[in-house]
């Protein structure tokens, strides 16, 4: 999948390590916080650049936060947190968008991890996924899903979370912000 993204978004791998090198420059041993580290992509992209960075790495899957160990578990450059991030003082009624869904596993993960009583909105532009996603999560019953470009969504206000599965689209980053507003 990896190479098909890279076709389509050009800068897919590129602007992390430019942010790296920028950070590097100013502190020869930062610390970078990895929220939702998966498996340690990104991790591994950070030390290509920066050898001397420490990462904290913020995993809620325990399958994921378990191959995490296994990738980085011996790596004293490498802190992972087992932990979904919540703000606790929100209101009950949460929200979360996970744009660029795919068959919904962040939401699915979010109503079992934080509030069972979340709204969940899966945003994905590819319509065989959303399919996927509707069939493997039939017995949610607080799931929306919507086939649509993430950049053309119209994002309500009073969001709790926004999840942004491709963090390349830097309009869709500083339209997401300014819903959480």
């Amino acid at each position: 999948m990896l190479p098909v993204y890279k076709a389509t978004l050009r800068l897919y791998d590129t602007a992390l390590p430019r942010i790296v090198q920028y950070v590097h420059g100013i502190n020869n041993k930062p610390v970078i916080i990895d929220v939702g580290a998966n498996v340690g992509d990104t991790t591994a992209l950070i030390h290509e650049v920066c050898q001397e960075a420490t990462v904290i790495c913020i995993e809620g899957s325990e399958n994921f936060a378990n191959l995490l160990e296994k990738n980085y578990g011996e790596n004293e450059k490498v802190k992972i947190e087992r932990t979904f991030l919540t703000d606790e003082t929100t209101s009950s009624n949460k929200k979360l968008i996970d744009v660029a869904c795919g068959t919904g596993d962040i939401g699915k993960l979010f109503l079992n991890n934080t509030s069972k009583d979340a709204e969940i909105t899966c945003v994905d532009p590819n319509k065989g996924m959303i399919s996927k996603g509707k069939h493997k999560l039939s017995k949610y019953n607080n799931i929306k899903w919507v086939v649509a470009a993430a950049e053309r969504l119209p994002l309500p206000d009073n969001l709790s979370l926004i999840h942004i599965s491709e963090p390349t689209r830097p309009r869709l980053i500083s339209y997401a912000v300014f819903c959480l507003k």
